[in-house]
């Protein structure tokens, strides 16, 4: 079935994307949870041992580490624990440039797989979708952090156990009970884990959502009459995010209550059986003190293992909810992929075909010739590996940063090549008028710089890359004339690859250029 096989290719999506998430951070990360679990572990097992020995001492009985001296096990019992404590201190720096590294791996991670996919005008673009994507991040970065808070504890508890099976198996027996209860109730609630969770985060972005629409269309809800309504209307959704959020937080914190509350009873079950064992000198006060010792550490087991798995299923349910960001086209629209990298354009008779390798200018024409241009784009890009293809599009996405780096685009900057580029994009002058020169910050979407400013930016982007394939929609969009005539002679006539674009009549006339119908 469909459903079945979407759900599939989402698992085969979310092992992909965990791979790639922990690439370059994984044995960083591992390396400070193996300090941490390490220092953890021996530093508490020891002072726990220490505490046996120390009333082992004053019964006259045998002890663990060989030491009889009451004034060394004590320094033990209280120095050992300060250990941790200090390590922690360093490897807290460690754990925050792990935290660092793993948020912007993951953040990285999607965007870099959102543009390895075919384009796709149907995915989100709401001004929600900044903080959706913001919170399903940090959920992921958080899972990968809980292996640092929870395995210690996990690998403490398993060495306790191993100990305490050594001096009483059925004292270690009743303590896994705890543990198997909350695992086999994490098992069981599940389906209601993923569901609380992925409820708050939906909702969390429809008021989100609602709000972004709100400030920017202000006027609007000021002049429709009745405003009242635009208030209960977000309260509506407030209450909604409300009951799902408090849902799935009262569901977290139950699961470690009864964690908790099992781990203590298991305790005193322990604590009653051993009372006998210590009256008839089976058990010695010593080891009575240790199992006490031990168990504060061991309540921590069920607890643990529970919010790893609950992680991780909250984990999923953001990925899931990510899904908006994984949709994948085919590629196909206008433009079809036909015998090797041969495309055919358009449809019924008539077709013209081109070669993608060749060097020279494609010229599309018709209603749909833009969108033509973007899924050719999208056809090439994915098939001509050896070619790096660059689109232009008829209104350039500036960033609010220099002009140098919405040109550069990041690469290292050769002045003889900037310089020549802005000859060709008939820049150089804008550039002279402007106070801060190269330097000028163009503004949140390039509001900063003209329409014709906007787009010579764009082509001056597309050259900077050394592209072998340009895709320009539209050379002669927001400029005059006597500049169109220069890009023209500039640009496209002396680019040394091949050039597929949109262009008005008027001008395609003038290239030596095949022009298809779209």
């Amino acid at each position: 079935p469909a459903e079945n096989r979407e759900g599939q290719i989402m698992k085969m999506k979310k092992r992909e994307l965990y791979r790639a998430f922990t690439k370059d951070i994984k044995a960083f990360g591992l390396l400070v949870i193996a300090v941490e679990t390490i220092t953890y572990t021996f530093s508490f097992l020891m002072s726990g041992i220490a505490k046996k020995d120390i009333f082992n001492v004053i019964e006259g009985k045998d002890v663990t580490l060989g030491i009889y001296s009451l004034n060394i096990l004590i320094l033990i019992n209280v120095m050992v624990p300060l250990i941790i404590n200090c390590v922690k201190q360093v490897n807290s720096a460690f754990v925050e440039k792990w935290k660092t590294k793993a948020r912007y791996n993951v953040k990285s991670v999607l965007l870099n797989y959102v543009l390895r996919e075919s384009l796709n005008p149907a995915r989100e673009t709401d001004g929600a979708v900044l903080n959706y994507y913001r919170n399903e991040c940090e959920d992921v970065v958080n899972f990968f952090l809980e292996f640092y808070y929870q395995v210690p504890k996990i690998v403490l508890s398993v060495s306790i156990l191993i100990v305490m099976f050594f001096i009483n198996p059925i004292f270690a027996a009743v303590s896994l009970f705890p543990t198997a209860l909350t695992v086999f109730l994490v098992k069981v609630l599940g389906k209601k884990i993923f569901l609380y969770r992925t409820n708050s985060r939906k909702n969390t972005k429809e008021v989100t959502s609602f709000l972004n629409n709100f400030f920017e269309n202000t006027e609007y809800f000021y002049m429709i009459g009745n405003r009242e309504r635009v208030i209960s209307a977000y309260e509506r959704k407030c209450q909604e995010r409300s009951k799902s959020e408090i849902r799935d937080r009262i569901f977290d914190s139950l699961l470690g209550s009864i964690s908790g509350n099992s781990s203590n009873m298991a305790l005193g079950i322990i604590l009653l059986i051993a009372l006998p064992f210590m009256m008839n000198g089976i058990f010695s006060v010593g080891e009575f003190v240790m199992f006490g010792y031990y168990y504060a550490f061991l309540a921590y087991l069920p607890d643990a293992i529970g919010n790893l798995v609950k992680r991780k299923k909250q984990t999923n349910a953001s990925l899931e909810r990510l899904g908006f960001l994984l949709q994948e086209t085919d590629g196909a629209g206008s433009v079809r992929e036909k015998d090797g990298y041969d495309f055919s354009i358009g449809a019924g008779g008539g077709k013209k075909m081109f070669h993608a390798a060749e060097k020279g200018i494609v010229i599309l024409k018709g209603e749909k010739s833009s969108e033509a241009l973007r899924t050719l784009f999208s056809v090439c890009d994915r098939e001509l590996k050896d070619k790096k293809c660059i689109y232009v599009p008829s209104e350039p996405v500036l960033f609010d940063d220099s002009l140098l780096e919405n040109i550069s685009m990041g690469e290292g900057i050769e002045d003889a090549k900037m310089n020549g580029i802005l000859a060709k994009t008939a820049l150089v002058e804008d550039v002279k008028t402007f106070e801060d020169g190269l330097l000028k910050r163009c503004g949140k979407k390039g509001e900063n710089l003209s329409g014709g400013q906007r787009k010579r930016v764009g082509i001056a982007r597309g050259l900077y890359q050394d592209a072998d394939v340009l895709f320009l929609d539209g050379v002669a969009d927001r400029v005059d004339s006597a500049t169109a005539k220069f890009l023209v002679e500039h640009v496209l006539e002396e680019f040394q690859g091949l050039v597929v674009m949109v262009f008005e009549d008027g001008f395609s006339q003038k290239l030596d250029g095949m022009v298809v119908e779209v």
